[in-house]
């Protein structure tokens, strides 16, 4: 995401169990904030040019899927599933095939 704003040449974006709340994901595992880190969510939307498919896992603790709902609220053009049986760690290969078709009918 905060890649995508700065290469002009980006014509998607596609997170796994992506964390794209710091501020939400520090006060949610009671760590401190990472005050010298930028924050997807602070950002501006992304061009609504730039395909984003966002893959969240249903049992995942590290980043819930909740926790970025907000910022992904504030991209218009983003496509976000929540995957169930899926957790932070388990299964993403074994969905990645599945994602790259979705990815394919996203982009013109």
């Amino acid at each position: 995401m905060l890649l995508a704003e700065r290469v002009p040449e980006t014509i998607a974006v596609v997170t796994l169990a992506g964390n794209l709340d710091v501020a939400a994901w520090t006060e949610h595992h009671g760590y401190a904030p990472l005050r010298e880190s930028l924050d997807p969510a602070t950002r501006p939307s992304l061009p609504a040019g730039i395909v984003q498919l966002h893959l969240r896992a249903e049992r995942d603790r590290v980043v819930p899927p909740e926790l970025v709902d907000d910022a992904l609220a504030r991209q218009p053009a983003a496509v976000a599933l929540i995957l169930p049986e899926v957790d932070h760690d388990c299964c993403w290969e074994e969905i990645w095939p599945d994602a790259l078709v979705q990815l394919a009918g996203l982009v013109d």
